[in-house]
């Protein structure tokens, strides 16, 4: 496929995914909410969801796999729905306790939608997406061999976004400064993030 045909079934699929979202009912509703009240937070879930699904194109990932990887990055933060706002946004050094705090907005997604009939792929990237191959990351710090293809492309997509945004305490970073940050994380799958470099170019 020709960059400019792995762009065009980005939108594509991502909009089967957003059709996907708004016909559940529990998904939609929580979507909606994101949408209204937090226009950083839902423009950072549309970008993860299609650094998500450019990935998943990239590994040759079959249409219902890409579509819930597409899901996944458009509720992978939801949680961050029930979080205080003053602390979610603080620009500050957060505390320990803060910290814990927000790193909860992932068991509280995953609570949010572990009945809303999601599949799994969905509701792992909700849980999991801080979830890392070097066994430090949040909230189980699994093991890296428990950690899909599908954790590993939402881990990736998460980072890079959050980089490449405008944050409260920080302008977003270049490209080039993105990856060598990237490249530096044992946690992630490297492979997974020189691809993704080389098709961003």
């Amino acid at each position: 496929m020709t960059k400019e045909e792995v762009n065009q079934k980005v939108v594509q699929v991502q909009a089967y995914a957003l059709t996907v979202v708004q016909g559940n009912s529990k998904a939609s509703a929580i979507y909606e909410a994101m949408k209204e009240t937090d226009v950083s937070l839902y423009h950072h879930s549309c970008g993860v969801s299609k650094i998500c699904i450019l990935l998943g194109i990239l590994y040759n990932l079959n249409l219902d796999e890409l579509i819930s990887l597409g899901v996944g990055g458009l509720l992978h933060d939801v949680g961050k729905l029930y979080l205080n706002k003053d602390v979610l946004y603080k620009q500050d050094k957060l505390t320990e306790d803060e910290r814990i705090f927000i790193e909860a907005h992932t068991t509280l997604g995953y609570k949010a939608l572990r009945n809303s009939g999601l599949n799994d792929i969905v509701l792992s990237i909700v849980k999991s997406h801080h979830e890392r191959l070097n066994n430090m990351g949040y909230p189980d710090a699994i093991e890296c061999v428990s950690v899909s293809v599908y954790l590993q492309i939402a881990m990736i997509a998460d980072v890079y976004d959050a980089l490449t945004s405008n944050r409260c305490y920080r302008n977003a970073l270049p490209d080039s400064e993105t990856f060598e940050i990237m490249r530096k994380d044992n946690g992630l799958n490297q492979i997974m993030v020189s691809i993704l470099e080389k098709s961003l170019r």
